[in-house]
């Protein structure tokens, strides 16, 4: 999807361009990035001034490109969700693992196997994001060292 937009924006195929992330409530999406295609921008205005919820102007939220916010509030979302992950994961399988014992609950086998399959394939994508996320901090964290560092000497080198 990133690249999509990106070609749209970048050959300006738009009369509005919003991009939204999930809100805290499903039915109220967070606009993160709006912008107007200058060619059409007036007659755009013109045709959207009584509309109630669509972008009248450019709002970038600090984005630079539409492709930029839906890559970047990715993976800001990811920091907000992760910390509560395995949480959340425990209570998932608890729940399932009270489903399968009760039986009531009328699950067939291959309904099972089919949410033990989505289950475990959350857990590996929720293990290799963590993994990714790492990875990042720890060259954030190398680099700020090594940032710190050359100004540390730059400082010496000038007295």
């Amino acid at each position: 999807m990133p690249e999509t937009i990106d070609y749209i924006e970048k050959n300006e195929k738009y009369d509005v361009l919003e991009i939204f992330r999930r809100g805290e409530v499903p039915s109220e999406p967070e606009l993160i990035y709006g912008r107007l295609n200058k060619e059409t921008e007036e007659k755009t205005k013109e045709v959207i001034k009584e509309k109630k919820f669509v972008t009248k102007n450019n709002q970038t939220y600090g984005y630079t490109t539409a492709k930029e916010s839906i890559l970047k509030a990715r993976e800001e979302d990811y920091d907000k969700v992760i910390p509560g992950c395995e949480k959340r994961f425990k209570e998932i399988k608890i729940n399932m693992d009270t489903r399968k014992k009760d039986d009531s609950a009328n699950i067939d086998t291959d309904e099972m196997k089919k949410n033990d399959k989505m289950f475990l394939d959350l857990m590996k994508f929720y293990e290799d994001l963590k993994k990714k996320r790492e990875t990042i901090n720890n060259v954030y964290s190398r680099c700020m060292k090594m940032t710190k560092m050359m100004q540390a000497k730059e400082e010496q080198e000038e007295r």
